[in-house]
């Protein structure tokens, strides 16, 4: 559970840190799992990040649906 903690916490804070980057420039790159809503997906140590973000303008700028989006994904988690 430490490794998994520690993992996600050192890959998550790269991927929010380098955000504002070109993809090309990524320490780690945005991986296509399909589908656009859900933001930027990123597979790494097989641990999915997904960030929530409007890159295709779906939710016309608005953060809090993108926000809201993001929260309805955790949600389908539960279990």
């Amino acid at each position: 559970m430490q490794d998994f903690t520690y993992a996600a916490k050192t890959y998550g804070r790269i991927i929010i840190g380098e955000q504002a980057l070109p993809p090309t420039t990524k320490t780690i790159k945005p991986t296509e799992l399909g589908g656009i809503a859900g933001g930027e997906k990123y597979i790494i140590e097989g641990i999915l990040f997904k960030f929530a973000i409007d890159n295709h303008n779906i939710f016309k700028g608005n953060e809090l649906s993108t926000y809201k989006n993001a929260g309805q994904d955790l949600l389908g988690l539960n279990i």
